[in-house]
């Protein structure tokens, strides 16, 4: 069983000291140098890989359905008294790089993951990944920044296969331990409609003909008004609007498009009592 931290949500005032290093936990795409070093234009002080004590990756950040349907953030592993383990007990502790970053740059990173429209800040403790790769107990966890889905529960949807190659490549380079790399290249992603003019091709062109154009005025709106407190975040009125924008997408995809055309999130159809099962596989990694 591993031990649960609570996350410390951190108000603006208490984030950063002035020009004083801040350890930022990455775990999805930013793990990639083309995606952090590259296209962030960030140069970390320092690279550690790293594993978080009882947090999970999940795939539950409201993406555009039938292209990107999900992006990555981390949850609490939930504790269970059943002698039976759940599906959720068998999931790996999360892990990624801690990158060590001057204020300037991690305001940066906040305001590129959408300026508080889709992710919350939070603090919690991070465990070095020893040399042999192994989690070993004893090891001194330090404190990392780091970024969790910031609106109310939603079910996991499947990445799509561009970013979970970002989230492979990325495990790669920064050396995380091998079995956590085999976790991530078993996880299922979206797969689009190939054969043109099929019934679910022509759904997935009529779904991105309406909501791709909406999807992009809202990042602009985002970009337009990122780091306006100076900490990398939008305007309330800004984060609430995308967020209701994701809300209204989702609900029209899985109560009126999905049913029709089929669904653009690579999660099996709807089973008994509405619910959704997943076709994401939570065995550990041999």
């Amino acid at each position: 069983m591993h031990s649960q931290q609570a996350p410390k949500v951190l108000a603006h005032a208490d984030r950063l000291e002035a020009n004083t290093p801040v350890w930022y936990f990455s775990y999805g795409s930013n793990l990639t140098s083309e995606t952090f070093r590259e296209h962030r234009g960030i140069t970390p002080l320092a690279a550690l890989p790293v594993y978080v004590p009882g947090w999970m990756l999940v795939f539950d950040v409201y993406g555009l359905p039938y292209s990107e349907p999900a992006f990555a953030s981390i949850s609490p592993i939930p504790f269970s008294d059943d002698e039976e383990k759940t599906a959720t007990e068998t999931q790996p502790l999360v892990h990624g790089t801690a990158y060590l970053l001057d204020p300037a740059s991690y305001i940066s990173v906040v305001a590129s993951e959408g300026g508080g429209t889709a992710y919350d800040e939070v603090e919690l403790l991070a465990v070095p990944v020893t040399e042999d790769k192994s989690n070993t107990i004893g090891t001194p966890p330090f404190s990392v920044m780091t970024l969790v889905k910031g609106y109310g529960p939603t079910i996991g949807r499947c990445p799509s296969q561009r970013y979970k190659d970002l989230i492979c490549v990325g495990a790669k380079e920064a050396e995380l331990p091998e079995s956590y790399q085999k976790y991530l290249d078993r996880l299922p992603c979206y797969e689009a409609p190939q054969r043109r003019w099929s019934w679910r091709w022509i759904g997935c062109m009529l779904f991105l003909a309406w909501w791709s154009p909406v999807m992009a005025a809202a990042e602009k709106l985002t970009h337009a008004t990122e780091n306006e407190d100076g900490a990398g975040h939008c305007p309330r009125w800004v984060q609430f609007t995308v967020r209701f924008i994701l809300y209204v997408m989702w609900l029209h995809h899985d109560c009126i498009h999905a049913p029709i055309w089929g669904r653009g999130d690579g999660l099996k159809k709807e089973t008994r009592a509405g619910r959704v099962d997943w076709l994401i596989s939570t065995r550990s990694p041999v």
